[in-house]
């Protein structure tokens, strides 16, 4: 595989260092048809990580990156509200891998994404359902591109550390190539889902479901406890009627979830006919 250093000439990374820059970028940004971005969390649930920071890019082998909630980071309150009317900008489409991460991490911080979306994991999936749909393993199929592995920066194992230990100039490299290679990916996706007649059913199935899923995560779902108790026990007697039946036309009671017991009543006291035996004469 092809590995390019971070800092080759081929890149242009950018470490967002004052709102000021942050607010340069989203009217540079306000105007891109098509916006890739990507959050950086301290854990793997979007239900309760907490943001460390943002990246964007708008054109392959550029992005930048807007630390959040460390040290050297910007505030995040600040932050989110420069980038909420980027993200509500329903012109432009949003382009994320696992879509739905990067939504509900929004959401909980009263950002809505408005306009429309497209995830290169879903995306494929609809494409290829037997590939692997990890953003590394899809760089290196489409890409011929090794990213760095995460590991690299956190470690592994009883040492692995979280990204809201790293500082800054130790994330931005890694964050800001996240978003250069969806975005990378998105343009092939896109273009392999027009010449398989996939676009339709992405736009108007998929891609919405993964909104109405992190609703549902994040949210959850009413349940009517008095409703399910009630079902709870018309199963204890539905199944109490069905032992009794059992012991019944076995004409002897025993362990019904045993199943060398459940096998003597079955194929010797029953005759029912049986496969083969094993070397222990079950």
């Amino acid at each position: 595989f092809r590995r390019v250093l971070f800092r080759s000439e081929n890149c242009e990374y950018e470490l967002v260092t004052s709102l000021g820059r942050v607010k340069e970028l989203v009217e540079d940004y306000q105007k891109a048809e098509i916006l890739c971005f990507d959050t950086e969390t301290d854990a793997p649930n979007p239900i309760n990580a907490g943001l460390v920071g943002f990246s964007f890019s708008i054109e392959p082998s550029k992005a930048s990156y807007i630390p959040v909630n460390v040290e050297g980071g910007l505030d995040e309150a600040a932050v989110c509200e420069i980038l909420k009317p980027l993200f509500e900008n329903d012109s432009s489409t949003k382009v994320a891998h696992n879509f739905k991460f990067d939504y509900t991490m929004l959401m909980r911080h009263g950002i809505e994404i408005k306009g429309k979306h497209f995830d290169t994991m879903v995306a494929a999936y609809l494409v290829d359902a037997n590939q692997k749909i990890k953003m590394d393993e899809l760089a290196k199929k489409y890409l011929e591109y090794e990213p760095v592995p995460i590991t690299d920066l956190i470690g592994t194992g009883k040492a692995q550390k979280s990204m809201a230990d790293l500082s800054p100039q130790e994330v931005y490299e890694y964050a800001c190539e996240d978003a250069d290679i969806t975005l990378q990916l998105y343009h092939i996706l896109k273009d392999q889902m027009v010449k398989d007649e996939l676009v339709e059913v992405a736009e108007t199935c998929d891609f919405p479901l993964m909104q109405v899923l992190g609703d549902i995560e994040y949210q959850g779902v009413r349940l009517d406890s008095d409703m399910l108790g009630g079902f709870s026990v018309e199963l204890e007697n539905d199944l109490r009627e069905l032992q009794i039946q059992i012991f019944e036309k076995a004409g002897e009671e025993f362990n019904i979830n045993s199943p060398a017991q459940l096998g003597v009543i079955l194929f010797e006291k029953l005759g029912l006919p049986a496969g083969k035996k094993t070397k222990t004469g079950k």
